[in-house]
């Protein structure tokens, strides 16, 4: 299944909606005016939804993220300037 973006002219809020209790899971996009977010929430938590925006998001990533690194920074800048740059590298994870 493809994800889905629906646009709405006003503002541009991302925000992510998830079935609760599905194995299979669907992420869908919406950009959603600011005034009917607190509808949508409301609509999405009747329903079973999980809404998350991208802050939301980035916020877990960062909890999650590893804490001791077994690199330098200037290793880590090496390898980000050679993907980046080269578009190779030897990234092993």
């Amino acid at each position: 299944m493809k994800t889905k973006e629906l646009k709405a002219r006003t503002d541009r809020r991302t925000v992510t909606a998830l079935k609760k209790g599905q194995t299979g899971m669907q992420d869908i996009y919406l950009n959603i005016p600011k005034a009917d977010l607190l509808f949508f929430t409301k609509l999405a938590e009747k329903m079973g939804w999980m809404v998350e925006t991208k802050r939301d998001i980035l916020k877990k990533y960062i909890v999650s993220r590893p804490k001791n690194v077994d690199m330098s920074e200037n290793e880590i800048l090496s390898e980000i300037r050679a993907v980046r740059y080269t578009g190779s590298g030897d990234i092993c994870l």
